[in-house]
């Protein structure tokens, strides 16, 4: 499925929700597309996994289990991705936080809400 159209060779991508459902599905299909990701999940034992399932195909992934709710780890999550990567050029935000709450631009969610 490699095409000029979506090739995401050497991006940096982190996936919130990463480690399973339909975040486990972007996971494999942007490190499909070129991408390095980095599967961001609650579930610790879900993260390495799906990380090292990538790999073992060919593809970059790191695990960072991290809790969305949970500023000071969303900010490790970060640090970790940018010591290992240098950067994060996108955000896959699949955590299912949004559907919890209502409607409205992320960037009006108070921090308590996440």
């Amino acid at each position: 499925m490699n095409s000029p159209l979506f090739d995401l060779a050497g991006r940096v991508i982190v996936i919130t929700g990463g480690a399973k459902g339909l975040g486990k599905t972007y996971s494999h299909a942007l490190t499909g597309l070129g991408a390095k990701v980095t599967v961001a999940d609650l579930n610790g034992a879900e993260c390495d996994a799906l990380a090292a399932e990538i790999e073992k195909s060919g593809g970059e992934a790191l695990s960072a289990p991290t809790d969305v709710t949970n500023a000071a780890a969303v900010q490790r999550m970060a640090e970790a991705t940018v010591a290992r990567r240098g950067r994060i050029d996108a955000l896959g935000n699949n955590a299912a936080l949004m559907s919890v709450l209502p409607g409205r631009a992320w960037e009006q969610i108070e921090e308590t809400e996440w």
